[in-house]
């Protein structure tokens, strides 16, 4: 009888031991939902007002940057460059000439994202090499929990100009696309990604 017992209080512990081991683990992991139209792309929200008080730490910062050059370039060419802009001032000027960029107005941090013209391979995927980058940073900005909102820069010239002006980039690096990264403001209106599936654009084969 006393080893029954024993038995049983011994597995009463080790149930009790996995239990809070799970738990402990559930914990310190981050909560990544794996759920069809719950993570990725599907979490991603947008916001034209942000929080300017509060910045990103540098670890998530890093991490979207490492998202960005996980992203594949045409040809594997690695042309890509990436301006991490957080100075007030430089922000505000990024505005000039651009009339959709009211976003500038409250952004604590802006990643500029560039082409190398020396070292692309193909000059005419260099917009399509700095597309999916932006992509690559929202994505890992939705995973972490942060707003986003991307701006044309490229083919307008007087942006490529501005650009280029406030940043000291060289003739030979023409930035593309900005990407407002940040902390939505209290009263913000954020758009979370909608299901726009529409089966009647999706053609099988041919149109």
């Amino acid at each position: 009888m006393k080893k029954h017992v024993g038995i049983v209080f011994c597995l009463t512990l080790l149930a009790a031991y996995i239990s809070c081991t799970k738990k402990a683990e559930a914990e310190i992991k981050p909560s990544v939902k794996t759920a069809v139209g719950q993570s990725g792309i599907f979490s991603r929200k947008t916001s034209r007002v942000y929080d300017a008080s509060k910045q990103i730490p540098d670890s998530d910062l890093q991490l979207i940057l490492k998202a960005a050059f996980a992203s594949p370039t045409a040809d594997n060419s690695r042309a890509t460059e990436f301006i991490v802009v957080q100075d007030r001032n430089k922000i505000i000027n990024l505005k000039e000439g651009n009339p959709y960029a009211s976003q500038l107005n409250t952004a604590s941090t802006v990643i500029v994202i560039a082409v190398n013209e020396k070292t692309i391979v193909h000059n005419d995927l260099a917009a399509l090499d700095a597309g999916i980058a932006a992509q690559s940073i929202m994505i890992q900005a939705a995973e972490l929990g942060y707003a986003s909102v991307p701006m044309s820069i490229a083919p307008q010239e007087t942006r490529v100009k501005n650009t280029r002006s406030v940043l000291g980039l060289p003739n030979y690096v023409t930035p593309y696309i900005m990407v407002v990264v940040g902390f939505p403001a209290a009263d913000a209106v954020t758009s979370a990604s909608t299901d726009y599936w529409n089966d009647s654009k999706v053609h099988r084969n041919g149109w």
